[in-house]
Formats: C-alpha cells, structure tokens, sequence
C-alpha cells in the first residue's frame, strides 16, 4: 500500500513538472543539457537565500554575542561603576544576539537585493542551460543569460542548490524540480566547472 501511494505521488509530482514545462518552448536551445522549471515560493527563497548567505556571519554573531556577555560580567565585577562600557558591550552582545535569532529573516533581507528576489505574484521561473550558457527566464518576461564560464561558485545542500555568477547574479534550482540523479549531476558538473572539491552531500 505504501509503495502504491509512494508511486502515486511521484506521478503527481511528474504531472506537475510536466505542466510548468508546457509554458516554455526549448527547441531554440543548442546543445541542451539542463532544462528546470519551478515557481520561486517564499519557501524556495528562503532555502536559496540560506545557501548564498556567508556563513561566517552567523559565526561572528555568534561570537560577538558571547564576548560581548562575557565583557559585560568581567567589567561589572571589576567595578560597578563601569557603567557606561557594560551598556555598550549589552549593545554589541544584543546586535550578535539578534543576527543569530533571527538569521532566516537576516539572509531573506541580503538575498532581497540580488536576481533570487521575488516579484510580483507570478514568480515562475525557468533555467535552460547548455553546454556553454544559462539562460533563466523570470518574472515580467526577464530573461538573462550568462556564460558557464562566468560561473564563480556553486552552493549546495541536499535539497537544491545555487549557481554564483558574481554581483548577486544568482540561478537557483531545487531537486523538486528535476530528478534526484539530474540534480546530483547538476552539481557535480558545476563543482567540476568551478574547481570546488564535489561534496558527497550533494553531488
């Protein structure tokens, strides 16, 4: 029973690959590799923007968090009256705190300035890539096409990942939108493009 439903489910899923795909024509595409077709919901920009954000952000909140408690203690204990230096380690301690508790709200804001953002209500996008571009069509009839060879980095977890070509000149693609075997192999190909060791991970 299980299995049947299982296997219902990925029909279901297919179909509406299928649907997406009807809206976009790839016969003018020249040694077509990648085709991907997905709607860019609050969910999928939050997992895109995650990907891109830098991780060493959420460290340095979190040890200015940290210093700046333990600044705080050690200035009090030395002399109460250091008053003035212990509210402005709380301030310091408060901004790492906050950047740390709210970081899916901190990198939907950094990621709201590059080609990831949302417009509009129809955000449905599509991602053709050959064996020497990409081209994403998106919202309002955008379309931007960049060489493979402007490709600088490759975010990836499990769930999808993000093609970097510099100057917030992102490409997402989710593993919902493909086969898991396509996915894994969109990834290893990126990784093998850019020169990131292949992280078993993901690809």
């Amino acid at each position: 029973m299980a299995k049947k439903t299982k296997t219902r489910q990925g029909e279901r899923a297919a179909a509406r690959r299928d649907d997406r795909s009807d809206r976009y024509d790839d016969s003018a595409y020249e040694d077509l590799r990648y085709s991907i077709t997905y709607n860019m919901d609050e969910l999928q920009f939050s997992r895109a923007a995650s990907l891109v954000a830098p991780g060493w952000l959420y460290n340095v909140g979190m040890g200015i968090a940290f210093v700046g408690l333990v600044a705080i203690i050690l200035l009090l204990i030395s002399n109460p009256d250091n008053l003035v230096p212990a509210l402005v380690c709380m301030a310091v301690s408060l901004i790492g705190t906050y950047i740390t508790g709210n970081w899916s709200s901190v990198v939907m804001r950094m990621a709201a300035g590059s080609t990831l953002a949302l417009t509009g209500t129809d955000n449905h996008r599509h991602v053709v890539i050959t064996d020497t571009e990409l081209t994403e069509l998106g919202p309002d009839d955008r379309k931007a096409t960049y060489p493979l060879s402007d490709l600088k980095k490759v975010h990836a977890d499990d769930d999808a990942c993000v093609l970097d070509f510099g100057s917030k000149r992102y490409v997402y693609a989710p593993k919902s939108a493909m086969s898991e075997n396509r996915f894994r192999a969109l990834v290893r190909e990126a990784r093998e493009r850019t020169g990131q060791p292949q992280d078993d991970k993901a690809a």
